[in-house]
């Protein structure tokens, strides 16, 4: 590989990590993203994190795929039977990307 493409690379590259942080910090939600999701109960407000699976075209929802957390730790998985609901995107406030931990299975 060339000097040039490897600079290339290197520019695409910061190019798409400006986009993705100029998305977070504008809040802009796209597929794939991490989120945070708020149920209001009756006398309380939970939050679950999920994962946006598709967006609708006026934009007003997210088909989401939550997560689980894994006991005892504070680390979130996806279950085996995937828990996919759509939610308003008036509930929905996006997360930074997750740091992923673990070995090789």
């Amino acid at each position: 590989m060339s000097s040039k493409s490897s600079e290339l690379t290197d520019i695409d590259d910061q190019i798409f990590n400006d986009n993705q942080e100029e998305n977070f910090l504008n809040g802009i939600i796209t597929e794939n993203d991490f989120v945070l999701v708020k149920f209001a109960l009756k006398k309380v407000i939970r939050h679950y994190m999920a994962q946006v699976v598709n967006i609708e075209a006026d934009g007003t929802e997210y088909l989401v795929n939550f997560l689980r957390r894994k006991q005892p730790d504070y680390s979130f998985v996806f279950p085996d039977v995937q828990d996919i609901v759509t939610v308003p995107a008036e509930d929905v406030i996006k997360l930074g990307e997750p740091s992923q931990s673990g070995g090789t299975a």
